[in-house]
């Protein structure tokens, strides 16, 4: 048997949202790692609604946003104290699917037992929204010869992700200067840069959602992120830019998008937008 501790950052949740994903949790996981970054500490709310709050269920309270990279690193080294053999990252309003935790177990070990060298492997994410699967847009996942529900990913979303701890020392934790946008996508180039592989099951899902919600534009839809999330992609792609791990195709796919995004936010969605992008492009010249 496997110790698997599921470490959850949170950011002022909606406390019901986050009582009905925890408690999904508890069921799959054998510790609750909970890092909070919210204005103000959750500890009494959780520990009346939440079972076995003192039992498996650490908490911290950071007393501010310090980002969700060091709220993941901070989640992680207080797993290693637990012995933990696989480390889960789950966002406050992911919701898994029943055994998505064992069944990611299973088929890491199933990856594992042919030779892969594998370091994380995560769910299929379903947009809460619609319910349909996100699917990566280029570089389509490329399944295994023996399974063609397992694939080799460039890169995983965060929530639902599953590490193995023992690889952290090599790879090593994410990346603080980052902050929040691409936490989850450079970890995953830089296992791949010491010879790990990035993996994802269609044999389990996990309800998510990306951004302030959809919008369509100009017949497309959009994934909406807040003033305060555009100003870390923006600043964090110029971050990445000059990192020779980070894939090329992520590169320019991103200069497409990100030119595109300059001009319809401010025209589409709201003006405030261009000055939060203008300062994260100004910033990440000065990481």
């Amino acid at each position: 048997m496997h110790i698997v501790s599921a470490v959850v950052v949170l950011y002022n949740p909606n406390l019901l949202e986050l009582e009905n994903n925890l408690n999904t949790l508890l069921n799959q996981v054998d510790y609750l790692v909970l890092i909070d970054n919210s204005d103000n500490s959750n500890l009494n709310y959780l520990k009346i609604n939440l079972p076995s709050f003192q039992k498996n269920i650490q908490y911290i309270f950071n007393n501010s946003n310090i980002g969700i990279a060091s709220a993941q690193n901070i989640g992680i080294h207080l797993s290693n104290n637990l012995k933990t053999d696989f480390i889960l990252l789950m966002d406050q309003d992911s919701c898994p699917r029943n055994a998505m935790v064992s069944t990611l177990l299973s088929d890491f070990h199933k990856l594992k037992d042919n030779n892969i060298n594998i370091a994380a492997i995560g769910p299929v994410p379903i947009n809460s929204e619609n319910n349909l699967p996100y699917t990566p847009r280029i570089r389509k996942l490329i399944p295994f010869h023996f399974d063609n529900k397992l694939y080799n990913a460039n890169d995983l979303i965060s929530s639902g992700m599953l590490i193995d701890a023992t690889t952290l020392d090599k790879i090593g934790l994410f990346d603080e200067k980052l902050f929040i946008d691409g936490v989850d996508h450079e970890w995953c180039w830089r296992a791949k840069l010491n010879n790990f592989y990035i993996c994802q099951t269609k044999n389990t899902e996990i309800l998510h959602s990306l951004g302030e919600g959809d919008k369509s534009i100009l017949g497309l839809r959009i994934a909406i992120s807040s003033p305060f999330r555009i100003y870390y992609q923006y600043r964090n792609y110029i971050y990445l830019l000059k990192k020779k791990h980070v894939p090329v195709y992520w590169k320019l796919n991103n200069l497409i998008k990100y030119t595109i995004k300059y001009f319809y936010y401010p025209i589409f969605v709201s003006y405030k937008y261009f000055t939060r992008i203008n300062k994260g492009l100004f910033d990440g010249f000065k990481l």
